[in-house]
């Protein structure tokens, strides 16, 4: 967690931490912009926000939060993948001579794409709430 995170997790301004650490102001603004801080500043700034140094030195990662129509996509596509393939091997090892397992991804295939698009927000397509009234 960046130390500006740190900072306003613990409601503090940039003020109040310049106190508790002994740090300047300006210092704390050029190392919430990105600049390297020497390890005696990094020690101060840790112990103030009660933090091991490390957490100071650990890049910011990115989470992302998956909204739940977006989770229930993968989870349908994980079936679909498990499903097909195993249509796939009933289809090819049963003694008929035409594949049908092919209009089964191809209908099923179809609602997935749709059901992806509209999770991830291109647009909505099987939105059951009509809105033109």
């Amino acid at each position: 967690m960046s130390l500006k995170q740190l900072r306003i997790q613990k409601g503090w301004s940039q003020e109040v931490l310049s106190e508790q650490s002994n740090i300047s102001v300006r210092t704390l603004q050029r190392i919430e912009n990105g600049k390297t801080a020497n390890l005696t500043t990094l020690k101060a700034l840790a112990d103030a926000l009660g933090v091991e140094v490390i957490q100071l030195t650990q890049p910011d990662t990115p989470i992302y939060n998956w909204s739940q129509s977006q989770k229930a996509f993968i989870s349908h596509l994980i079936y679909f993948v498990v499903v097909m393939f195993s249509l796939i091997v009933i289809n090819i090892t049963s003694t008929q001579n035409h594949s049908w397992v092919w209009w089964v991804f191809l209908g099923w295939g179809l609602y997935l794409l749709f059901e992806g698009l509209e999770a991830f927000g291109v647009f909505n397509v099987l939105d059951s709430d009509d809105t033109s009234e």
